[in-house]
């Protein structure tokens, strides 16, 4: 397999997946501003032009920035790709992950998750790198069942529900695959975001929330979660690399938030309306099977489902004791996060 090289700079060498997703993205820009060789995993179909946007953010030269990668194009699937992309590396940051709750998703959501991940672990254990750091997500947390409120840290039992969503069941057997791993030898760590904060792609993942926003969304439920810049996923992940601890799993959230306090905190930093509308579950059942039948029709993946539903009537309260205890970490808080996102949501709308 050939591979672009670039101007050696370092004799750390750090792989990363997931670099046209949020966090990945992001990863990547902190990375490139510190003196490392980065190699990144890109499939053909992969859209870099939000790469280029994001490390425009804080290069001053992104393209000399972005020439720095060293791409590999294949599939996180297969064995012998991920053997030879491995090849070489000291670290790697797993972030490549399907997000989505639309059922007929679901044998190529745990395809990617579940049998990605445990590729990738099997070929990081086979090439003797030093560290390995998973990037899953608060879903992939024990959650109580039966209570509508419940207080949850990196111990919380795992219980399988019949309300859980196929992408959270994916997250944690992925994380299964990373703890397999850890038992076989994997130096690795473990952080479980929970909603991320931060500019990107305003049609994905929760970046959706500015753009909806932004076109007068008036509804909020009335769960609690907790929620994330994405420059501190990003920092605490590579301080926990840099760090001696290993086989830990970390939360990595900053506060919790009602949507309803998010949404009016993003509406005021946009200048829009706040939402009006509280969203009853009785209305959330007939939102999510209108969103299905819509969603049949127009052969497109529906924006509500019966798990998203469901979630977010829950009230979860994360605990970020631990990562502040070990690390000592201090979280960017969540109204400036959304302050500065949205000041990137405006400028690029002025373009």
């Amino acid at each position: 397999m050939a591979f672009e090289v670039p101007p050696p700079l370092s004799t750390r060498r750090i792989f990363v997946t997931g670099s046209t997703g949020l966090v990945g993205a992001h990863l990547l820009s902190n990375l490139l501003q510190q003196p490392v060789q980065v190699r990144a995993l890109k499939r053909k179909s992969s859209n870099l032009e939000i790469l280029r946007k994001v490390l425009g953010y804080s290069h001053s030269d992104p393209e000399a920035a972005f020439r720095r990668i060293e791409w590999c194009e294949g599939d996180l699937l297969s064995p012998e790709f991920m053997r030879e992309a491995l090849r070489g590396m000291d670290q790697a940051y797993h972030c490549a992950a399907m997000v989505s709750f639309d059922p007929r998703n679901r044998q190529q959501l745990f395809s990617v998750n579940v049998h990605g991940t445990a590729t990738i672990v099997d070929e990081a254990l086979k090439s003797g790198m030093d560290k390995f750091c998973f990037v899953s997500s608060s879903a992939a947390l024990g959650k109580p069942t039966g209570v509508k409120e419940a207080y949850i840290d990196e111990l919380t039992p795992w219980e399988n529900t019949d309300d859980l969503s196929d992408y959270a069941l994916s997250k944690y057997l992925a994380e299964q695959e990373v703890w397999r791993g850890i038992r076989d030898g994997l130096n690795a760590v473990v952080v479980n975001p929970p909603i991320v904060i931060g500019p990107g792609d305003w049609s994905r993942s929760s970046s959706k929330l500015f753009e909806a926003s932004w076109n007068g969304f008036r509804f909020y439920p009335p769960g609690i979660n907790a929620f994330v810049d994405v420059r501190d996923v990003v920092k605490a992940s590579i301080q926990l690399m840099n760090s001696p601890i290993h086989s830990e799993r970390f939360i990595v959230a900053a506060e919790n938030l009602s949507y309803q306090q998010l949404f009016n905190l993003i509406a005021d930093h946009l200048d829009k309306p706040r939402p009006r509308w509280r969203v009853s579950r009785r209305m959330g059942e007939i939102a999510w099977r209108l969103e299905w039948l819509a969603s049949r029709l127009a052969g497109s993946e529906p924006k509500i489902t019966r798990a998203t539903v469901t979630s977010a009537q829950k009230k979860y309260f994360f605990s970020n004791k631990k990562i502040k205890r070990e690390l000592g970490y201090v979280f960017i808080p969540i109204e400036q996060a959304v302050q500065e996102t949205c000041h990137r949501f405006l400028e690029e709308q002025r373009l």
